[in-house]
């Protein structure tokens, strides 16, 4: 989480593409982690459910490691409360895990609810859950694949839009054909930087440098291909400033709208049922 080291200029760039939250530990960030711990436990001769309790205290233990901002946070407990469905045996809901997370971050830290950063990260989560669940494509085929990149790239996108209007007063269109991208390179750098870590610290130098010098290419094609995209005319705008009245219409409308169909996906469930 430590991002001292990246310079103002790259994260302008980064902010005018829309892809900032690569720079920010967040879902992706623990999603990925998630998956790595699971398939490096799973070469251990241990039980799923002892795998899942591995896991579940290895995220609690990297919260804290990963500077414990409200977007790792708010993953890290998500990650985590799944993870504690899957040893009970129930189904997780996912707005229930989200409005849990919500709940345990604002009985420690009640001002967040004002910080940006809860904001945003809760708004593109809540936004994606709403939606996603209702456009969905074949992912074995590489159009359901790309198609589905691009709905969570969008739907993210919509989820902060308000926030990002009311605080900034820009808009990012570029950001969506960015995004994508953007997240498969952020992907496969963390996945490379674990695997760095595992030689080095089984004494393989040689292969540790080899796969840090991987790194080093990667994290420079995603910047190469993020300045290319910033250099897109009209791909982002300024100046678009809305007052409070504005951004609560704006996710009023978009909650209504998330509902709306959702409630139509429900009844042609049931109609599908009933025939």
């Amino acid at each position: 989480g430590d991002r001292t080291g990246i310079n103002k200029e790259i994260q302008g760039l980064f902010a005018r593409t829309g892809t900032a939250h690569i720079l920010a530990i967040s879902g992706l960030h623990m999603g990925i982690i998630f998956l790595i711990l699971l398939i490096f436990l799973s070469f251990f001769l241990i039980g799923l459910k002892a795998r899942f309790v591995l896991a579940a205290l290895l995220i609690i233990f990297y919260i804290p490691v990963a500077g414990a901002r409200t977007s790792v946070v708010r993953s890290g407990i998500m990650a985590f409360l799944f993870l504690f469905s899957f040893i009970i045996e129930r189904r997780p809901v996912s707005f229930n895990v989200l409005g849990l997370a919500g709940l345990i971050i604002l009985c420690l830290k009640p001002l967040d609810l004002y910080s940006i950063g809860f904001q945003l990260s809760f708004s593109a989560v809540a936004s994606l859950m709403m939606f996603m669940t209702s456009f969905v494509w074949k992912k074995e085929s590489w159009a359901g694949i790309v198609k589905s990149a691009l709905a969570v790239s969008f739907f993210a996108w919509l989820g902060v839009l308000g926030w990002i209007l009311y605080y900034f007063g820009t808009v990012s269109f570029v950001g969506l054909l960015a995004n994508p991208g953007a997240v498969f390179l952020a992907g496969l750098i963390i996945a490379s930087g674990f695997l760095m870590l595992l030689l080095d610290f089984f004494g393989l130098s040689l292969g540790a440098i080899l796969i840090a010098n991987n790194i080093s290419f990667i994290i420079n094609l995603l910047i190469n291909i993020t300045i290319c995209f910033d250099k897109i005319p009209g791909g982002s705008f300024s100046g678009i400033n809305i007052g409070r009245g504005m951004c609560a219409a704006y996710y009023l409308i978009l909650l209504a709208t998330g509902m709306f169909i959702n409630v139509k996906k429900m009844e042609k469930s049931r109609k599908a049922l009933n025939r």
